[in-house]
C-alpha cells in the first residue's frame, strides 16, 4: 500500500508531498510530474534550480557594465554568462513561475529569480540602474532592457555604417581585419535585424547581405593598397633624380651628350683620349705602315 504522504508510483523524496501541488493535480500530465521531481534533485548539475557555493547576489557576471552605447556586446556577454550558470530559462520565459504558493518549486523559483535580478542589476552602470531598480522579475527586466536598447536606433545605425565605410585593412592581418568587420556586422544586426519570415524572400535578402559583406571585405583591402601606394608628385626632394638623362652634359658643337664644350677635344679644349692598350693584332699593322 502506498504511503499516504507520498504520491503513488513515484520515488520517495525528502520534501513533503502537498496534495494541492500541480505535480499530481493534473492526472493527465505525467511528464510534468517527472519534470518537477527532477527539479527537486539538487545533485543534478543540469538542474536550473540548483545553486552552487559561488552563486551569491553580490557578484558581477560580466566585466563591462551596461551603458547606452554597448548593449550589443553586453547582451552577448550576459547571455553567455547566464547560460554558463544554467539560468537562461528564467530570462527567456521557459521556466515560468509556479502559480500555486504550495508548489515545492515556488520558493525555489523566487530564490533563483531574485538572484538573477541581482546579477543583471550588478552588471548595469549606475546611471541606468535607477531606471530598473523596481523591476523584480528577471524576464521582465531582461525584456525591458532589450526593448530600450535594441530598438532600431537611426543614430547607432549611422555610426556603424560609417565605421564600415572607413574600416581599412592597413597593416592588420587578414584575420584581424575580418574580426573587426565581423564585430561591426554583428552589432549592426542587433540594431537593424532582418524581418522574421519563412518564405523564400528572406533567403534572397540573406544572399544579398552575404554578397555585400564580401564586397565590403574586398573594398577595405583595395582601398588599403591604394593608400599604401605612393602617388607621383610634381616636387622632388634634392636627393631624388627623376630624370638622370636630362641632367647629363650636352655639347652643342658635337651634338652629343656626355660632355660639354669645355671638355670637347674636337674644339681643342682638351687633349684627345689615346688608347694605351696594344693588342697582338696591332703590332703587325704598325710594322706594315712603317
Amino acid at each position: 500500500m502506498a504511503n499516504a504522504e507520498t504520491p503513488p508510483n513515484s520515488p520517495r523524496s525528502t520534501i513533503p508531498f502537498v496534495p494541492n501541488s500541480p505535480i499530481v493535480q493534473n492526472p493527465k500530465s505525467h511528464l510534468n510530474s517527472n519534470t518537477h521531481l527532477s527539479y527537486l534533485n539538487f545533485t543534478d548539475p543540469s538542474n536550473p534550480f540548483r545553486l552552487d557555493h559561488g552563486d551569491n547576489p553580490t557578484i558581477t557576471l560580466v566585466p563591462n557594465l551596461l551603458t547606452s552605447d554597448n548593449y550589443a556586446t553586453w547582451y552577448r556577454a550576459m547571455r553567455r554568462a547566464l547560460r554558463a550558470k544554467n539560468k537562461l530559462g528564467f530570462i527567456l520565459g521557459t521556466l515560468l513561475k509556479p502559480t500555486s504558493p504550495t508548489d515545492p518549486l515556488f520558493d525555489l523559483w523566487e530564490r533563483c529569480n531574485d538572484l538573477i535580478v541581482s546579477w543583471i542589476q550588478n552588471s548595469i552602470s549606475p546611471s541606468l540602474k535607477s531606471s530598473v531598480a523596481f523591476v523584480n522579475d528577471a524576464k521582465e527586466l531582461w525584456q525591458d532592457l532589450y526593448d530600450r536598447f535594441s530598438q532600431q536606433n537611426g543614430y547607432c545605425i549611422f555610426q556603424l555604417k560609417r565605421d564600415l565605410a572607413n574600416l581599412l585593412q592597413e597593416r592588420d592581418s587578414v584575420s584581424i581585419y575580418f574580426g573587426k568587420l565581423k564585430s561591426v556586422w554583428d552589432e549592426l544586426s542587433i540594431y537593424d535585424p532582418f524581418p522574421s519570415c519563412t518564405c523564400g524572400t528572406l533567403k534572397t535578402l540573406m544572399d544579398r547581405y552575404q554578397r555585400d559583406c564580401v564586397l565590403q571585405f574586398l573594398m577595405g583591402q583595395t582601398m588599403a593598397l591604394a593608400v599604401k601606394k605612393p602617388f607621383p608628385s610634381s616636387k622632388y626632394s634634392p636627393k631624388q633624380n627623376p630624370n638622370p638623362k636630362k641632367d647629363r652634359p650636352y655639347c652643342t658643337h658635337c651634338k652629343i651628350s656626355g660632355h660639354s664644350m669645355e671638355t670637347c677635344f674636337k674644339l681643342g679644349n682638351v687633349v684627345a683620349p689615346v688608347c694605351s692598350t696594344v693588342t697582338s693584332l696591332d703590332i703587325p699593322l704598325r710594322n706594315a705602315t712603317n
